[in-house]
């Protein structure tokens, strides 16, 4: 109730969260929008740890199921930018719960970097390979994008892509 009430006024979104953050989860679509809101305003302001704990927070109220690939999304992207552990499962289930090919490929361009960035270039080069190979074939335009940025992960490892569909 006190977060609903401060809801109501302008620029109290973090206040909004800190009481969501004590309150139990209740499927809440208000809740989750709150806390995402609360979430993007910590990330903008460099605190990607604050970030991340809103955004487990309204992953556990639970948001809709078609918001839920986007909360995984922004999450591993603020553990990877704070340096937290969870990174990479949240990264990986964004890619695998997309409700689209291009919040797919979004997020496997996501998680490819932020492999790249912890040096496994490899497991960078897989995600961006699958996912080139799981679109339709008419979908040049992100298929080469994907390949792309595997060429790039390659060329900055040295480490071989083994190439989409039999081609290097």
């Amino acid at each position: 109730a006190a977060a609903r009430l401060l809801g109501e006024l302008p620029g109290e979104n973090e206040r909004v969260a800190e009481h969501l953050l004590a309150s139990e989860p209740a499927a809440d679509a208000w809740s989750v929008d709150r806390l995402v809101e609360a979430a993007r305003a910590a990330a903008s302001t460099g605190a990607p740890e604050t970030a991340s704990v809103y955004l487990r927070r309204a992953l556990a109220e639970p948001p809709r199921p078609n918001e839920r690939p986007g909360i995984l999304l922004e999450l591993g992207m603020a553990e990877a930018s704070a340096g937290l552990a969870d990174w990479r499962p949240h990264l990986e289930a964004a890619v695998e719960t997309a409700s689209d090919d291009g919040a797919r490929v979004d997020a496997a361009m996501v998680l490819g970097l932020a492999l790249n960035r912890a040096q496994d270039g490899v497991a960078a080069i897989d995600v961006l390979d699958r996912t080139a190979s799981s679109l339709d074939r008419a979908d040049q335009e992100r298929r080469l994008l994907l390949e792309a940025a595997a060429a790039g992960v390659e060329i900055a490892n040295a480490v071989a892509a083994p190439g989409v569909d039999g081609r290097r």
